[in-house]
């Protein structure tokens, strides 16, 4: 071999070894490149899962918040309707409690107006006098007691057989 023949295949080889190392660089970018475009598949395919699952999780809540409010405003509503007929409730008892006192002043009233009545009667026969002896005579009433000698106004129960101011 000679020093030229021996330089050429030198450089051959050294032609040859850059262009394995070229080749190799460029599988080893090819790979990474590969592997990068991978990952990044990898990435989105996992964020697009992520964003599936949280969309799923934001349906859901939603469905329950709604589902929650509805609750709460058919309890509001209930609530609210039995105030009203609490308060109705109250409002006719209060209207009963008035119709009571006003039948009660009526039957008062139709008492005082009976016992005038009487009053009247008992004093045009005592002015009568003995032509009117049905009542007027006696002043007595199916019992045979004294009327005229109770007190016009009293406080309780008054008793017909004993009109001393001892009780």
């Amino acid at each position: 071999m000679t020093p030229e023949e021996y330089q050429r295949i030198k450089d051959a080889e050294k032609e040859h070894l850059r262009a394995l190392k070229k080749l190799k660089r460029a599988v080893r970018d090819l790979e990474r490149s590969k592997s990068i475009a991978n990952s990044v598949t990898r990435m989105s395919t996992t964020s697009e899962t992520a964003l599936e699952t949280h969309q799923e999780m934001v349906d859901k809540l939603a469905l329950e918040t709604a589902h929650q409010e509805a609750r709460l405003e058919v309890a509001m509503e209930s609530a609210d309707q039995k105030a009203r007929e609490a308060a109705n409730a109250e409002e006719l008892e209060r209207l009963d409690a008035e119709l009571a006192r006003e039948r009660a002043r009526s039957i008062v009233e139709d008492i005082r107006s009976e016992m005038e009545a009487g009053v009247d009667s008992q004093e045009a026969d005592a002015r009568v006098g003995p032509a009117g002896e049905s009542r007027a005579q006696t002043g007595a009433d199916a019992t045979g007691e004294d009327e005229a000698a109770l007190p016009e106004k009293t406080i309780g129960r008054m008793r017909r057989g004993n009109t001393d101011s001892s009780e």
